[in-house]
């Protein structure tokens, strides 16, 4: 009697819906990309989109981390507002990394609104490879 009530709990331990749940998450699909320059952002947007189509269901979250010399072409950029919006439309949140900023005395007033300043453009990379998000460096 023992036993039989042993392996009846030890079934349903296995079978609780935490499990069921991170299985769940471990089937969405998180990218991350680190650009160096503005230019890239067009290519990016279209891989995003074609990520999305691809994966589905399973497509999860797509974060940029604007970094190096592409802050400098962030004031200076007259495309820049155009490819912006197509990245918004598309979901990506866009990150600018605040260490590349103060290098280049980039004042945060310069930034668009709907981009997010973090302070370490490779930090959040590490973090988010932790979290287990897909990611390239351009």
């Amino acid at each position: 009697m023992k036993n039989l009530l042993f392996a009846l709990l030890t079934a349903c331990a296995f079978l609780t819906p935490q499990d069921v749940s991170a299985q769940e998450k471990q089937d969405i699909h998180n990218y991350y990309v680190l650009a160096n320059t503005l230019e890239q952002l067009r290519d990016i947007s279209f891989a995003a989109q074609d990520l999305s189509q691809s994966d589905n269901m399973s497509y999860g979250e797509f974060k940029v981390i604007i970094r190096g010399h592409a802050v400098r072409e962030l004031s200076k950029n007259d495309e820049l507002e155009e490819i912006l919006l197509k990245a918004e439309e598309i979901g990506i949140q866009l990150n600018i990394c605040g260490f590349s900023l103060k290098k280049f005395g980039i004042t945060t007033e310069s930034i668009p609104e709907n981009m997010q300043i973090i302070e370490n453009g490779i930090a959040l990379g590490f973090n988010l490879q932790k979290e287990g998000y897909h990611g390239i460096t351009l």
